[in-house]
Parts: C-alpha cells; structure tokens; sequence
C-alpha cells in the first residue's frame, strides 16, 4: 500500500472516530479523585463520631464511682431518738464484717432514728419522741440490708430470713408490697449512688397509711423490723454483686428547706468497702 494511501485511511478515521477531550477527561478525574476524598473523610467522620456515641454510651451505662471521702467521720449511734451534730457518719447496714458500710452526711438539727430523721412538734423540754408523736411533717433516709419484705397489708412485724436477697428479687418484692401503689424508675439513683439503681416511689392507700405506725415494711439482720410511713422512695442498690436498699420517706408537708436537706443526705451516701 501506498503512501499516500496511508495518509488517507488516517483522515478518514479521525472522521470517523469521535477523540476523548483531554481536558474533560482530566477534569473528571480530578472530580472522581475528590469524590472519593470526601467518601474517606466522611467515613472517617463516621467512625469517629460512632466511636463519640459509643464511648458516651459506655461513659453514661456505667455509673461511675463516687469520689474517695478525705474527711473524718463518727459511727452512726443508732436508734437512739437524739439530736445529731452535723456531719459525716459512718453507718453499718449488715452484720457481716466483710460488706461495705454506708457513709452520709447530715445538717444540724437532725434525730437519730434507724437512719436519721427529721420532724416538727417540738417544744422546750420535751423528749424527740414527744416531739414525733405529735408532729406533723417528717422526713427521712435509712440505709437497709434487707433480708425480708412485707407481703401482707398492714403487716405487723417483718423478719429476718438470713438469706440475702438478690437485686431483681428485691425489686420485685418492693414494688409488689401491699397497699402500695409503685411506679419503676430503671435507671434511678444510679448517678446518686455511683452503682447500677432501681428507683421505686410507693404511695400508701388510706388503710396501709391508717396502720403504718404499728407495722413493718422491711427486714433485717442488725435492726429487725423497720416500718417507714409516709410517700418512699426506695432505691434498690446493685453494690458489686451485694444489694442495700435506700430509703427517702416523706410524711405530711415538710418545708421545702427540709425536702433540700433531706435530698443532700440522699446525695452524700457513699458505700465504702472494708479496708
């Protein structure tokens, strides 16, 4: 073949055959190259802010410990219906040397009762008994092992069975006391407590309220029978495998400056393992 003739089946291709344009294949290229930057840097994103929310989600299902106390404390007196001076007590809610003690911290002004209360109906010279037998408004927190728990309305004594109970089986018996209406908070106290919580809030019918003086709710191996009267809020504590019970009771209408120190004492309950 000729020459010639090669140059000319040469033009009759270009004719024939349409040529990429250089400069748009470059410039999608450059565009294909930014697409998949972006694809990266989103991704990227991604994982990193599903490791945020997982790490916020582990930071907020796993209550943290309560902050080590530095201060001095005094053992709790007990039961004794007497003024306590304000500050940090030590309290013992089993009798097994080897499980945590509770330590609280309370304002002046308070009694001295299973776990300290407060009340009006004072009067110069009169004992703190005579003082609650005609008062109108109390508060309080108590701290319980508890071993038992009423199942009847109006139920006169509670006793201590020696077996411990465990967290769900706690909250079970709580929320199913008789007389009682319960309403279940999951999640309750946890922040307060530093350990996983069950809040139960129990509400006594006119009957079980009309009896709560003269019967028992709880019991345990170092305070018997405890009866509480009044609007509970019993938080169930999962402390390492070992549950305690902790209990806010309200009876009447208590100032509001009492509500607030009585949610202060809720809020410096810390359990403290055994040296």
């Amino acid at each position: 073949m000729s020459e010639q003739r090669l140059r000319d089946l040469g033009r009759e291709a270009e004719e024939l055959v349409d040529l990429p344009d250089l400069g748009s294949l470059q410039r999608r290229g450059r565009a294909l190259r930014l697409r998949r930057q972006v694809a990266v840097v989103g991704a990227a994103a991604v994982v990193a802010t599903a490791g945020v929310f997982l790490f916020q989600d582990r930071s907020t299902d796993a209550p943290q410990p309560a902050t080590p106390r530095s201060e001095p404390y005094t053992v709790y007196p007990g039961a004794q219906m007497q003024d306590l001076e304000a500050g940090t007590y030590e309290l013992t809610p089993s009798r097994d040397g080897t499980e945590p003690t509770v330590l609280l911290t309370v304002p002046d002004g308070w009694n001295s009762w299973e776990g300290p209360n407060r009340f009006d109906g004072h009067r110069a010279g009169d004992s703190n008994e005579e003082a609650l037998a005609r008062s109108t408004w109390v508060v309080g927190v108590t701290v319980l092992d508890v071993q038992g728990v009423a199942t009847e309305r109006c139920q006169p004594t509670v006793g201590a069975t020696g077996i411990e109970m465990t967290y769900h089986q706690t909250i079970r018996a709580v929320r199913d006391i008789p007389g009682y209406e319960a309403t279940v908070d999951r999640a309750g106290g946890s922040g307060l407590f530093g350990h996983p919580s069950t809040l139960i809030r129990l509400t006594p019918d006119a009957a079980q309220q009309a009896c709560a003086r003269d019967s028992q709710l709880f019991g345990t191996d170092t305070n018997g029978g405890v009866g509480l009267r009044g609007d509970l809020d019993v938080y169930v504590v999962d402390v390492e495998g070992l549950t305690y019970v902790v209990v806010a009771n309200e009876v009447g209408s208590p100032p509001q400056a009492m509500r607030d120190e009585l949610a202060g004492i809720l809020a410096s309950v810390e359990f403290v393992q055994p040296d």
